[in-house]
């Protein structure tokens, strides 16, 4: 199977809930380089608990897609490898600058922060913080782990404390899987939800989108009817 041949399906929701205001940020893309056809899904989370969570969740997501952009434009052939080195660079420039930022203006400010990105069926991940990214198709699987210790506390984000490394997942997604990018507004009430998504059928490429957006939504509703209150983001990716 050629990579140009490739479809995404995608779907997305992005809710406020009960926060005064949202602090979560996507980026969704979905480009065609030559021959090439690419997708690329960020999530990321403001620390509730640091100052400007949602300035820095804005900042490190509209950094990444402007890296991806320019890299598009500089480069005819595309590659994984150096897609994951890009994106490892892009993080840690934002490190730096949200911790400049923070001492510019007397306060703490992060984000977590997920991103997925694809080249026909194979793609990487890298993940900071607590967004989670999984795997559905015949059971529910997290792709990565969480940055947290065991009282719950988040030992990694982006903008504040020490920059680590991040490690590049290698990913291939089958016909049949569903992978779902999200912040733990979502997956913290939704996670046991998210079989659903192995049960859906369609009939066609249209119906495959507004499913999968039909599933995000109850899920979501399902979560704040029964005491959620954080902002939730949730991208779903299907490729045929």
């Amino acid at each position: 199977m050629t990579e140009h041949t490739t479809t995404y399906h995608t779907a997305h929701i992005w809710e406020r809930g009960h926060r005064p205001s949202n602090e979560d940020s996507l980026a969704i893309m979905d480009v065609m380089s030559g021959r090439q056809h690419i997708f690329l899904a960020v999530a990321a989370d403001g620390i509730g608990g640091m100052a400007e969570g949602g300035y820095a969740s804005a900042y490190v997501t509209g950094q990444l897609r402007a890296s991806f952009e320019d890299y598009l434009k500089r480069n005819g052939h595309v590659s994984l490898q150096d897609l994951g080195r890009l994106f490892s660079r892009t993080l840690y420039n934002c490190h730096l600058y949200l911790l400049d930022y923070g001492i510019r203006h007397a306060i703490h400010t992060g984000t977590t922060v997920s991103i997925l990105c694809f080249i026909g069926r194979r793609g990487i991940a890298l993940q900071v913080g607590d967004s989670h990214l999984y795997r559905i198709g015949h059971r529910i699987r997290q792709i990565g782990h969480d940055h947290i210790d065991p009282n719950g506390h988040l030992t990694e984000c982006i903008g504040s404390g020490k920059y680590h490394r991040k490690s590049i997942i290698k990913l291939r997604i089958n016909k049949r899987d569903t992978l779902i990018l999200c912040t733990d507004g979502f997956y913290r009430l939704g996670l046991a939800m998210l079989k659903g998504f192995a049960e859906l059928h369609h009939n066609s490429s249209k119906s495959i989108s507004e499913d999968m957006y039909k599933r995000l939504s109850y899920i979501s509703d399902y979560a704040y009817r029964h005491g959620e209150h954080d902002n939730m983001t949730a991208i779903a990716l299907r490729v045929s």
